[in-house]
């Protein structure tokens, strides 16, 4: 049975206004002026299937677009060994994440032993033991020169600090009080979206959430294939060459090519990224979730305002 529209319209509000508060919560007690002044940091809430369903806290696109890549590895990482009260990191790019400078955390909002969604913030750190004190560094020459790397783990049990991890983490990082200052921001965000989702789950009940997330899912697929078929129909081709290279043989730029379909009569948009050149031994390599969140970008800013920034 559908959720009548009032329902719908006081769910969705609840969710964007979960995904505000945690944002402010984040801006107020960052550390770091990256979180407190720069804004550098995207919340998001995506339900139990992995689709996102509120961005509304603000944040940056690339942030945002892929973001649902994070908690769909993790929970196939951990499985049912997911509970209230657990927090984990992620900034592995192999697992869905940007870069390695931004933390993706994420911690599941479980009602009555049932886990209905996914709190997610990500945040770019001050210092994540990169070899020399920034976060980016087009010399970098493998994976392993970018910092340290956190595949998914458990960094809180129980509602507490795993003290091990933590340690592990500020010994590895420059500005270890900063560093977990910031941390600090980001628990207590993913803590304030916990609590409203959880509000929002025990008034309305979870069936009733569930029914929501899969019926704004289907809405906003049927509003993006009405604004395809408003679209004209082609095909175009762009090439950009990025700054020279001349090291390791582009001289002249880097080329950089992607190919948009449009076909309005099937209701889809491809975006062909096919025709680059290999990944080369330099940190400009993209890792999925920039490439993706990017390709989804473009199509909804052709979309228009009006098609929900879900999955669906």
């Amino acid at each position: 049975m559908d959720v009548d529209l009032l329902t719908m319209v006081v769910l969705q509000s609840g969710i964007g206004t979960a995904g505000v508060e945690m944002s402010e919560t984040l801006v107020k007690s960052g550390r770091s002026g990256i979180l407190n002044t720069a804004y550098d940091f995207s919340c998001a809430f995506v339900d139990r299937n992995f689709s996102t369903l509120s961005t509304s806290g603000g944040g940056l696109p690339f942030h945002l677009n892929s973001i649902d890549l994070v908690p769909r590895a993790i929970a196939a990482k951990y499985g049912a060994d997911m509970h209230e009260g657990d927090i984990f990191a992620c900034n592995d790019s192999y697992m869905g994440n940007t870069h390695c400078a931004d933390i993706t955390m994420v911690s599941p909002v479980v009602i009555e032993g049932e886990t209905v969604g996914y709190c997610c913030v990500r945040a770019h750190m001050a210092d994540i033991g990169f070899p020399t004190p920034t976060t980016y560094d087009r010399q970098c020459r493998d994976y392993y020169a970018e910092g340290l790397t956190l595949p998914g783990v458990r960094v809180q049990h129980d509602f507490r600090d795993i003290p091990e991890v933590i340690e592990i983490l500020k010994a590895n990082i420059r500005s270890p009080e900063m560093f977990y200052g910031d941390y600090l921001a980001i628990v207590a965000a993913l803590r304030v979206g916990q609590k409203r989702v959880g509000e929002l789950c025990r008034k309305y009940g979870v069936e009733t959430f569930a029914r929501f997330s899969a019926q704004l899912q289907r809405y906003g697929e049927r509003m993006a294939r009405e604004a395809i078929r408003g679209l004209p129909a082609g095909t175009v081709t762009k090439e950009l060459m990025y700054e020279p290279l001349p090291l390791i043989g582009y001289p002249d730029g880097f080329p950089v090519r992607a190919t948009v379909t449009v076909d309005p009569l099937a209701e889809k948009v491809l975006i062909d990224v096919t025709d680059n050149e290999d990944n080369i031994p330099m940190g400009l390599n993209l890792s999925e979730g920039v490439l993706l969140a990017c390709a989804r970008q473009a199509v909804f800013a052709a979309l228009g305002p009006d098609v929900p920034r879900v999955n669906g």
